[in-house]
This record gives C-alpha cells, structure tokens and sequence, in this order.
C-alpha cells in the first residue's frame, strides 16, 4: 500500500468522525433549536384558579424548546401555543358557572396530558332586607360590625337613646338591644369591632370579650389622640389601623407601633389564609375622601409595612376584601378588582355603582357584598353584581361598614343622625 491510500484512508477516518461528532452535537442541542428531541418529557398541564366563568391553567415544561402545543376544551382547540418560557399561564374566559371542562395539551412525539377543571356555581341574589334604627336623633351612629353567628352579632358606635349614651348594640336574630360598655365610667364611642372567635372579641383596643365577661384594658400610650378605624386579627396577634398612617400590632403581650410609610388615613385591614401555602396575606387601604385622591394599598407581614402598587387605581380608597391568590378587590371613590396576583396585575376599575363605597367583604369570589353612600348595598354571584338601594335607600345616610356570615349580611351607619342596621338573609 503507498502512502498515498494510507493518507486516503486515515483523512476519511478523521472525517468520518467529524461527522458523527457533529450529529452527536445536533442533538444535544436540538432541546433549544431542534422540535425533533430524543426522550422528550411531555409539559404538564396544571389548572391554577377557577372562578364561575374563568379557569386558568400552567403549562410547564422541563425544556423550553420552541415546541409547539395544541390546548383543547373538550373538543373545541383553544390555541396553539410554541412554548418558549418553562412556565406558560393560559386563561380560559367565558365559561358556563358549575360546569365541568376537560383540557387536554397535545405535542408531537409526546403522549398529551390532560387536566380538569370544574367553575364555581353562582350565589343567589335573592336577599330580604329589614332596617333597624337605633337611637333618639341625637347624633347616633353605628360605626362597625361583627357576626358571631346566626343569632349573634355586635354593632358599635355612639347611641343616644332616652338620656343616656350607649356604645354597643346587640343583635340575638330578631332586635338589637343596646348596652354600655363603660371605661373609667364612662361609655366612649367603640370606632371598630372584630372577632377572632366567639370567645375573643375585641371593641376598639379597650374592651374584649373572654366567652363569660367583658373586661376593661388599659389604654396604651400609642393610641393617644388617635382616630381608629378598623381591627383585624388571629392567633397570631391583632392590628389597628387609624388615621394619619397608624398602625399597631398586639402580640397577646404588649402593642407595637408599626411605621406605614404614609401619612393618609388607613380605613380598613383585612387578612386570609392562603389554601395552598398556609400563609397569612394581611392588606390594608389608605385614602383621604374628599380631601385628595391620594391612595394606597400596604403589605403588612408581621411588624413591617410596605406599600405596594395601585396602578390602575386613580381615586382613594376606602375598604380592601380578597381571597388569596385568587382575587382582590379595593373601593372607595371607585371599584377595583385586580387577579390572579397583587405583584403582577394591574388594577381594573368596575363600574356597578355610581356611588361612593365604603367596605367590601365576602363569603368567597363568587359571594362579595359592598356598602356606600345613600344606603347602597351591591352583591356579586359570581357573574353579575346586584343593587339593592330601591329597598335600602337612605336619603341623607349612607352604610360605612358590613359584616358577612354564610347567608346573614349586616350593614350600619347612620341617617338622619340615627343608628342605621341593615339586616340581609336569603
């Protein structure tokens, strides 16, 4: 053999190999440029939220490659989708309330996943309301709310009723009796109620209820001239928020002062349990009514306070409800409702109502009740809102706090310089 086949058959050797090496690089690197991979694992198909009349889905998948997907309801192709993150967010609208749908993701080479989903029903807009009034006209009001249960509730406040004042009202499912809850002898005006349970109940940072007994506490330096507006606990601790940006924080020992970072008038604080993580998210909204349309939404986690974004939210606030992860919503001068997550949605401004609202709470995103201006009472099934001012109006009152429990709602303030309750069943 000369050295001219020898050289022949080492270049086509030293070829041969390149060649391979190169094929073994194609498909390594066919995860990223390539929609023919060896082994792929299939994206999985997970559904995230449901409402009455959206679901929302994640397409996750291990090796965002440019594949491309098909998505079907049922038998109806929804989208087709070329993937390019490891996480893909999908939002089904439209829907029928109570209906069970079957997603099912679809990719070449690949075995399709399937997931289902079932939408909420929808909560009945059938209330009956009956007005109670409480006090003489001598400058009574009822400023906050709690529902115990269904033969329970407190209303607090300042009642003038045959020469004497009175500061709680309670409710046993058929009239509110009025009682005094005395400090230092004398009953002062309660701004804020709030039940933690039956047996820990709290009226303004003054009074609490044990389960036997009311017991007077003493008033701790913070709160000096400060206006409260509203309490919110649990296990944990308590909150109070007030005007000019006070917070504070009750540990079971002692009060902490919170810095809010704002000098406007904190209205309300709500917090829930979040179902999937365990988590506590605690909220509070901020705003001056007709004073500016300054606004803001606080974060709370534990001692600190951080105000987060309102875009979208051009008016101030009064009252913040929510369901973790879920859904949000914030009134005041205006509604606004903001899903699936406080740090990555904008606010969108609704338009059920052409009334200031004051406090919005709920059973669930499918049971959400809002009190305002002239006696305006709304509800939301899930699909659509409902008024009730032709059977709630008040002319020269308004409802500035709502309490809900199951299919009991309790709205108060005042009209006409008289305690107003507005009892709800259906």
């Amino acid at each position: 053999m000369t050295s001219l086949h020898i050289c022949c058959i080492i270049s086509a050797y030293y070829s041969m190999r390149s060649q391979i090496f190169i094929a073994l690089l194609l498909v390594g690197f066919g995860c990223q440029h390539n929609p023919i991979s060896i082994n792929i694992k299939p994206p999985t198909l997970t559904v995230v939220d449901v409402n009455c009349t959206e679901v929302w889905l994640k397409i996750s998948s291990s090796c965002a490659n440019y594949d491309v997907v098909t998505l079907k309801r049922d038998t109806t192709i929804l989208d087709t989708i070329r993937l390019t993150t490891a996480d893909t967010t999908i939002l089904d609208a439209n829907l029928l309330p109570s209906h069970t749908y079957t997603y099912t993701l679809a990719m070449a080479g690949v075995k399709s996943v399937t997931a289902q989903a079932r939408t909420m029903d929808t909560t009945s807009h059938a209330f009956t309301w009956t007005m109670y009034t409480l006090g003489d006209g001598t400058t009574s009001e009822l400023n906050d709310v709690a529902i115990i249960n269904d033969t329970l509730a407190y209303a607090v406040g300042k009642i003038h009723s045959g020469g004497m004042v009175y500061n709680l009202a309670r409710w046993n499912g058929q009239a509110w009796n009025l009682q005094q809850l005395p400090y230092q002898g004398y009953p002062p005006e309660v701004h804020s109620v709030f039940a933690i349970s039956d047996t820990d109940v709290w009226f303004d940072p003054w009074f609490h209820w044990n389960g036997q007994s009311f017991q007077e506490l003493p008033s701790d330096p913070i709160f000096y001239a400060i206006g409260i507006n509203k309490m919110w606990g649990n296990s944990n601790g308590l909150y109070v928020v007030g005007n000019n940006g006070f917070i504070a924080y009750y540990n079971g020992t002692a009060w902490t002062q919170i810095s809010s970072g704002t000098s406007l008038d904190i209205k309300d604080i709500y917090g829930a349990q979040n179902a999937n993580t365990g988590t506590w998210e605690i909220y509070a909204a901020a705003g001056n009514p007709l004073v500016s349309n300054d606004r803001a939404i606080l974060q709370i986690n534990g001692t600190t306070a951080q105000a987060i974004s309102v875009n979208g939210i051009n008016w101030a606030l009064m009252s913040i409800w929510f369901m973790p992860s879920e859904q949000y919503w914030a009134v005041g001068d205006g509604m606004y409702e903001k899903h699936p997550t406080l740090s990555t949605t904008s606010w969108a401004r609704k338009y059920p109502t052409i009334y200031t609202t004051y406090k919005i709470r709920g059973n669930d995103i499918n049971d959400v009740f809002v009190c305002g201006a002239f006696g305006e009472i709304l509800h939301y099934s899930g699909t659509s809102w409902q008024s009730y001012i032709s059977q709630t109006y008040l002319a020269t009152g308004n409802l500035a706090s709502i309490a809900v429990r199951s299919n009991i709602v309790i709205t108060v303030k005042s009209n006409n310089s008289i305690g107003v309750a507005i009892v709800g069943r259906c």
